[in-house]
């Protein structure tokens, strides 16, 4: 194989290890607003940057599905459930999609706080402890990084493995090899004999 096909392989493969060090991941979270009345849910992903502008949906128990609205510009949106049964919450943007199950006991506390309809609820809502940065994700990245080297490392060995092979002469060859030469050598005394009266 030439040197294009190593390269090519090395930086297909690198690339392709090291994308999972890139991901962002969204996530989600809730918790009950300072009154009991309401749902807070917070959607962010994996570095803890809001995930705004997202659509929000809910599904219940018995297949009634709704849609409530849209995430805020800090990742958070608010609602009452409109009744009292197991729901899940889906968010969808961007590409990325996240659910959040809410159990019946937490609708019920949530209920008879407040016995409304699902809408979203105005007003400023504070940043919960929900929502934490995450780290950044240094051993992923470390490992990517001695994948691409170790990657590198095998291209080279095999680019100089493929150099030697090239190099080296089995015996058939080496004996066409040697009869060329002799042909060569033939030719050569027979033009010397003809110069030569």
């Amino acid at each position: 194989m030439n040197r294009c096909v190593y390269v090519s392989m090395t930086a297909g493969m690198a690339l392709g290890m090291a994308y999972p060090a890139w991901g962002h991941d969204v996530s989600g979270a809730y918790q009950l607003s300072r009154d009991g009345s309401a749902f807070v849910l917070e959607f962010f992903f994996d570095d803890g940057e809001p995930a705004t502008d997202y659509v929000v949906t809910v599904r219940y128990g018995d297949g009634e599905q709704a849609s409530l609205g849209r995430v805020d510009a800090q990742g958070v949106f608010r609602f009452r459930p409109s009744r009292r049964s197991a729901c899940v919450v889906r968010a969808e943007g961007g590409g990325h999609g996240v659910e959040l199950a809410i159990p019946e006991a937490d609708i019920a506390a949530v209920m008879n706080a407040a016995n409304t309809v699902a809408t979203p609820v105005a007003g400023a809502v504070e940043v919960s402890p929900l929502r934490r940065q995450q780290p950044f994700p240094l051993i992923e990245v470390a490992a990517s990084v001695g994948f691409v080297g170790l990657l590198t490392l095998i291209t080279l060995i095999l680019m100089r493995l493929a150099g030697r092979r090239s190099a080296t002469v089995d015996p058939n060859q080496q004996s066409l090899l040697r009869e060329v030469e002799e042909l060569r050598a033939e030719v050569q005394r027979l033009r010397q004999e003809r110069v030569e009266p």
